[in-house]
């Protein structure tokens, strides 16, 4: 290696010594190694430091060290921008300026990788650039989350100042500018997203410099001087939302004195193509709210570029008066002619002028499409399930593609970006579409009245580069949704007790609707809403005999809705019912009407305490039965171990009379029959719902009992599962139809541990057997974490019929863990859906 050192003398008004180390490979030396130790070198040195770079090619690719660092003040000189190139290492940044370090680059080009997350010069510290020419490499960026903003050219965080040099083919922005700019005499083209970003820079300046075919030519807020410049034939040639294009967009400050923009620039025949084509120059939004104007002629414009512009036909330079050096390109004369040749590494081609000591360039534009594959077959997608008795459903071509792994990136960017013409459905359902935001399609679908099945969008379409496509959308139609609404009932002491829940796959993200009753007979007393959903709860009782509730869900699970409790005034029926009129629940991102939703009403009479929706003598047996345990109020104990199911008297204790209360209930109806004229608390078109003859679920919220807190029940193992219980979990892939998984549990030890994986999905779950009591059957959640999401039964439910959790998108995995509260054997079933 021969990295020299030498003293020299700057001028006397300076009066410091630089250390200069020239760095001259020799055969079978590499290049970029040698300029890695003598940087290495200038960093351990406390006085100020020169590099001369030899010509030669530095590839940080042909050594261990992909970034090089400055930490202290430096400057890297190279011979000509024509013969000394710096290429980077992979993805990786090239140069890092820290933040005590200053750096002065000269006579050099410098390569971008092609990556979203590293740049040619990332500075922290001070830089200053003069006769430089960044280049972004030509090259594909894999983006499955489309067109998000790839690399820039420079990324500053700190002070950099640009002088006599050249930004092209940035495949995303340029100059990514958070800290203070000052650009001079120097050209920025064919970025595909902006020439400069300085949204969140602190000031930028710019003097007598050329912006020109990028995707926006400019954008930022804050402090703007610009002067002297020509800004124009910048814009998007493919719409896409979130990169206009246009001249200059700023968004300002409070003073508006900071925005300075003077007259002596040029800056017209700038436009964008979102939402659509259309000139865009200058648009300063606020505060002055200027929509758009223009400065200078488009004449003036032309002069300007032509001044620093080459064109080429079939690689023969038109301007071949000129002496030039190829920066990217090489140029040698053949029989008088100049001729250009590329070397691939951009799109623009980049020259030299030694003779005038300036950059002169051809440039091309980036477009989108040559930096990402937006152009595929439409593949089919699956819309999921939508209820034919709800509302109009709307989802977007995002939500269909959601994670869907299996899909390359072209053919998921040919959806997104898919310019929808007509779409149809084969079952006659009503079914339109429309743009938002110039890229992101919606589609609105209600199903036919009646047709229950599956159902085909025929979509037709053109992509980015105008050819005609159609693609298929699958929708699955039910009659009803998959969450049941459990209206259960019961009267204690001319008390009258609705609990209204949820059970089934899912669960309500919303309700609002209405219960009336006979004023007559009965006084609303107290709503008291479930856990589940704690915001916007609203209750109107502004009509005698009719209440309003309406309530949004939040982040607790729980399947409780709401608790009306009433008080009765007069003998009859209550006549208490959900109201049909302006019914409204939401689930899975659709509103559903009444008719959408499966309904059953339960009347748990005082007496029947085996809720199988009969007084019988096994009722009393089961008081007699649960004798031996203490009430809470006897024993005077803090334990709750006092059993509502038993106290058919509603005295707060169990005790032979509640026995006697059956037997004589039975005696009763022995006597002279049950009247079913009129049911004593549900109006008749309610009664129509009654469960009658069935066993009533423990799911099913029992009234007079406090509404569901969460709390577990005694015997729900709370303890998480362990490192090995983990690692030997079943794993559970649950698809589109879902997963239903049988199984026995031979004792409270037994349990049965599943892993799902989560990444922000939403799961809907059930938990049953065979008798449909549920009986010892635990269920508890936990994230990945180890943290207990949610755990069943609960000491008020007292069973778990099903439910839905959400998921967070950090989690890789959530685990589903069955188990007994008690040492029985039961079969159960484990049904899991994605929602």
């Amino acid at each position: 290696m021969r990295a020299k050192r030498h003293l020299r003398v700057q001028s006397l008004e300076q009066r410091r010594l630089l250390a200069v180390m020239v760095v001259d490979p020799q055969p079978g030396e590499t290049p970029a190694a040698v300029f890695a130790n003598a940087l290495q070198q200038a960093n351990n040195t406390p006085e100020p430091d020169t590099i001369e770079l030899a010509p030669a090619v530095y590839d940080l690719g042909t050594i261990d060290q992909q970034s090089l660092e400055v930490t202290s003040e430096l400057s890297i000189v190279g011979q000509s921008p024509a013969d000394t190139t710096i290429l980077p290492h992979g993805t990786a940044t090239s140069i890092i300026v820290t933040g005590g370090g200053n750096l002065k680059l000269s006579g050099l080009t410098i390569y971008a990788p092609v990556a979203r997350t590293s740049t040619a010069l990332q500075v922290d510290g001070q830089a200053e650039l003069f006769q430089v020419a960044m280049i972004g490499l030509s090259g594909s960026i894999e983006d499955p989350q489309g067109f998000s903003p790839p690399t820039s050219l420079i990324v500053n965080q700190g002070l950099v100042s640009i002088r006599d040099s050249i930004l092209t083919d940035s495949p995303g922005t340029a100059i990514q500018n958070s800290g203070s700019l000052m650009m001079e005499g120097s050209i920025v083209s064919g970025s595909r997203v902006s020439g400069i970003n300085s949204i969140n820079g602190d000031a930028t300046e710019i003097r007598d410099s050329l912006f020109f075919e990028n995707g926006t030519g400019i954008v930022g807020r804050s402090t703007l001087q610009i002067s002297g410049s020509t800004v124009a034939q910048n814009g998007q040639l493919i719409g896409v939302a979130g990169f206009p294009g246009g001249g200059i967009h700023w968004i300002g400050s409070e003073d508006v004195s900071e925005i300075q923009i003077d007259p002596d620039n040029v800056v017209v025949d700038n436009q964008i193509q979102f939402p659509e084509p259309k000139p865009l120059d200058i648009q300063v939004r606020w505060p002055s709210e200027i929509e758009n104007y223009s400065l200078g002629t488009s004449s003036e414009a032309v002069s300007r570029l032509e001044e620093r512009s080459i064109e080429t036909v079939d690689g023969v330079l038109q301007s071949s008066d000129l002496s030039l050096e190829g920066v990217n390109v090489s140029v040698r004369q053949v029989d008088g002619q100049t001729l250009v040749e590329s070397r691939g590494l951009g799109v623009s081609s980049v020259f030299w002028n030694g003779v005038e000591q300036r950059f002169m360039i051809e440039s091309v534009r980036r477009r989108v499409d040559e930096l990402f594959p937006i152009s595929d077959e439409l593949v089919d997608l699956d819309a999921g399930r939508v209820i034919g008795s709800g509302s109009a459903i709307e989802f977007s071509t995002r939500d269909l593609l959601g994670d869907r792994e299996d899909l390359t990136v072209a053919s998921q960017n040919t959806w997104r970006y898919l310019d929808v013409t007509n779409v149809t459905s084969t079952s006659g359902a009503e079914v339109s579409s429309w743009n938002h935001g110039g890229f992101l399609n919606w589609f609105r679908y209600r199903a036919r009245p009646g047709f229950e099945g599956q159902d085909t969008l025929i979509v037709t379409g053109t992509d980015r580069n105008g050819v005609e496509l159609e693609g298929i959308i699958i929708v699955d139609v039910a009659s009803q949704s998959t969450v049941t609404l459990n209206v259960a009932a019961s009267e204690l002491n001319e008390s009258i007790d609705v609990a209204l829940s949820s059970s089934g796959m899912g669960r309500l993200s919303s309700f609002d609707f209405s219960v009336t009753f006979d004023p007559e007979v009965v006084d609303l007393d107290e709503v008291e809403f479930g856990r589940g959903y704690p915001f916007l709860q609203s209750i109107n009782t502004d009509r005698p005999g009719k209440v309003n509730i309406s309530a949004l869900n939040g982040f607790s699970t729980g399947n409780d809705l709401v608790k009306l409790s009433f008080r009765r005034i007069a003998p009859g029926s209550a006549q208490i019912q959900l109201s049909r009129s302006g019914f409204i629940a939401r689930s899975d991102g659709q509103d559903l009407s009444f008719d959408a939703l499966p309904m059953k009403y339960y009347h748990l009479t005082q007496h029947d305490t085996n809720r199988d929706g009969s007084v019988t003598p096994s009722d009393a047996l089961m008081v007699i039965n649960g004798l031996a345990r203490p009430s809470a109020l006897e024993t005077g104990g803090s334990e709750v171990s006092y059993d509502r199911e038993m106290d058919t008297n509603g005295d707060a204790l169990v005790t032979p009379s509640d026995a006697l209360s059956v037997i004589n209930r039975l005696g009763q109806e022995a006597a002279v029959g049950e009247s079913l004229a009129e049911h004593p608390i549900f109006s008749s078109t309610a009664s129509a719902f009654l469960a009658v003859g069935e066993d009533i679920p423990d799911f099913v919220a029992r009234p007079h009992l406090p509404i569901d807190d969460g709390t577990p029940a005694e015997g729900v193992d709370l303890t998480p599962p362990t490192p090995q219980a983990i690692s030997s979990a079943e794993q559970l892939v649950v698809g589109d139809s879902g997963r239903s998984l049988p199984g026995t549990l031979t004792g409270i030890h037994d349990s049965r541990l599943y892993a799902v994986p989560a990444n922000g999905q939403r799961l809907g779950f059930g938990l049953t057997n065979d008798s449909g009591r549920h009986d010892a059957l635990t269920l508890t959640i936990w994230s990945h974490d180890g943290s207990l999401i949610d755990a069943y039964p609960t000491k008020v439910s007292q069973g778990i019929a099903g439910g839905a959790v959400e998921t967070s998108a950090g989690d890789q995995w959530v685990y589903f863990r069955i188990g007994l509260s008690t040492d029985v054997t039961t079969d159960f079933r484990f049904d899991l859906v994605t929602l």
